[in-house]
């Protein structure tokens, strides 16, 4: 925990990985909204990561996600900086019973002086309602 963190005005602060948090500390809890915002460069499997992170998504909940694309070049080797291909991690969210509401392209940022711009695609994805 850092003591900015602590000052948050939230009900507690957990400061973990990913996938610990939502296997231990978060286990069994349902949230209305998940937000997946600059982590996906660092999840090797990202599917398997997003297949938890949707467990953890209440019945009408929204998930917030931002993916680096795969690039045309070796950005991984480079700069370490994971990207996905958009299609497994599309699919695999469909399958989990997911609705996809928005999809958009922007920069992500720019390496190397403005010669290397890491594209991302921004989304947001519904899980439907149990009736």
């Amino acid at each position: 925990r850092t003591e900015s963190a602590e000052r948050l005005p939230y009900a507690r602060v957990i400061t973990a990985m990913a996938q610990d948090a939502l296997a231990n500390e978060l286990a069994g809890e349902l949230f209305d909204v998940v937000l997946v915002c600059g982590m996906m460069e660092f999840v090797r499997d990202p599917v398997a990561f997003l297949q938890q992170v949707v467990r953890a998504l209440a019945h009408g909940g929204l998930l917030g996600l931002a993916v680096p694309h795969n690039q045309t070049f070796p950005l991984e080797r480079k700069f370490g900086i994971l990207t996905h291909a958009l299609e497994p991690l599309d699919t695999a969210l469909q399958s989990c019973g997911l609705e996809r509401e928005w999809s958009e392209d922007f920069n992500g940022y720019i390496l190397e002086q403005g010669k290397v711009e890491v594209m991302y695609r921004g989304s947001v994805w519904s899980k439907q309602l149990v009736e």
